[in-house]
């Protein structure tokens, strides 16, 4: 019975061991594409530093409010009729404004534009009561 007890263990530890040894496998080659992924990216947009300038602008007929940021830093602010800012960006940056009519006006018009580097990526617009503009710039 001793003996039936040892082999058991002794199989499930080389069960355990292989299985191990290929989830690691699997993850240093996820993490080798991954990396040559990026650095192909990187060299293949962008400007030669990996950072590009970001320029987001904002517009409504009345007031409104704008969230802005890369990922998942985000920041607000009040606006009248126009807003802008330009931000120097990782070329790998995903990049969002969003537009939001305070007024409450049917008819309140708001629209936001992303612009990289000079060329204009991304154009939206809406109408109406409360209405909300998102722009998303993923490179």
């Amino acid at each position: 019975m001793g003996i039936i007890v040892v082999v058991v263990l002794l199989l499930f530890a080389g069960c355990v061991t292989l299985i191990g040894g290929a989830a690691k496998t699997v993850n240093d080659s996820i993490q080798s594409s991954a990396a040559t992924s990026s650095a192909d990216s990187k060299s293949s947009a962008g400007s030669a530093d990996g950072k590009d300038q970001l320029k987001l602008d904002a517009t409504a007929s009345e007031s409104a409010s704008v969230s802005y940021g890369a990922g998942g830093s985000m920041s607000t602010a009040d606006m009248t009729t126009t807003w802008t800012e330009t931000v120097t960006a990782k070329t790998t940056d995903f990049y969002s404004v969003t537009v939001q009519d305070k007024s409450g006006a049917s008819d309140a018009k708001v629209s936001c534009t992303l612009t990289r580097d000079g060329k204009k990526t991304k154009e939206n617009s809406a109408t109406g009561a409360y209405s909300i503009a998102t722009c998303s710039d993923t490179p």
